[in-house]
């Protein structure tokens, strides 16, 4: 089996997959501005009560005036400027390219501090994939790229497989009652689906067994030949496409669709090496 791309290309996509997902969650986060101020539902003075060191000690006194409203703004503002940077400049590389991801990093991780109840499974890929991507640029070194692309590949390989299984052993997921109350919820959802899939509950089911099945077994990738691996990759670029207009979730394709180079470079490299072991 020939390798689909180079590592220095595998790196590349994902980065330019990635960032767009982190410019377009940043302009969210701005476009929601005054969810964060005195009288939203997500002002800091409320949310940092949830723990201890939010609220008082070394820890408080270094993000609060970070993360007070209206300077919490700027923490979006700069992680869309250097997630833009990182698009803008695709042949940046070395200590420029390092830091750019870094600040991605580090500003995705303060937003998770200023609202958890905001973010999901997508974001939490986004914070792994730039800080591997900012310690390959730092190094420079071809183990720690080829270390950095297997990292991002099985990560996004588990969040898959981990969600299918979970799914898998919850009764209503498995029967399509929760994808219907999904589809019917106010955030999330679309009324039209929702109502369809609960006057067709046969539907349901095979739908939910369907994404079942698909994610539980994700893992496989990185034992099956090319065709097989592209399968799971076109179906992955189905779920995500249909999950993200049925749902409105505008960086979950972008955010899970930038491991894909690293997982189908991953699956290639896997493969040969296990034809090299049969074959000898």
């Amino acid at each position: 089996m020939t390798l689909p791309m180079e590592p220095g290309q595998v790196l590349f996509w994902a980065q330019v997959i990635a960032s767009v997902s982190v410019v377009l969650a940043s302009l969210e986060w701005l476009a929601a501005a005054p969810l964060m101020g005195p009288r939203g539902v997500l002002q800091w003075e409320v949310l940092r009560s949830r723990y201890t060191f939010l609220y008082e000690g070394p820890a408080a006194r270094l993000v609060h005036p970070v993360l007070r409203y209206p300077a919490a703004l700027a923490v979006p503002g700069v992680r869309a400027v250097a997630a833009g940077a990182l698009l803008a400049l695709p042949g940046l590389e070395g200590a420029g390219a390092a830091a750019l991801a870094g600040v991605v990093a580090v500003t995705s991780v303060l937003m998770f501090v200023r609202s958890p109840y905001s973010m999901d499974g997508a974001d939490q890929m986004t914070v792994l994939t730039f800080a591997t991507l900012s310690l390959v640029h730092a190094s420079g070194h071809p183990w720690v790229r080829e270390a950095g692309i297997w990292f991002i590949a099985i990560q996004g390989a588990l969040s898959y497989s981990i969600a299918g299984w979970a799914k898998a052993s919850a009764r209503d997921w498995r029967n399509g009652r929760y994808l219907a109350q999904i589809m019917a919820t106010r955030i999330y959802g679309a009324p039209a689906l929702a109502r369809f899939l609960g006057d067709h509950p046969r539907l349901a089911a095979l739908a939910a067994w369907s994404v079942i099945l698909w994610e539980s077994t994700f893992i496989l990738v990185f034992f099956l030949p090319e065709p097989a691996v592209a399968a799971y990759l076109l179906l992955g670029l189905f779920f995500h496409v249909h999950t993200a207009l049925a749902m409105g979730l505008n960086t979950f394709f972008w955010s899970f669709v930038a491991a894909y180079p690293p997982i189908y470079y991953a699956a290639s490299r896997s493969h040969a090496w296990l034809g090299g072991l049969l074959g000898s």
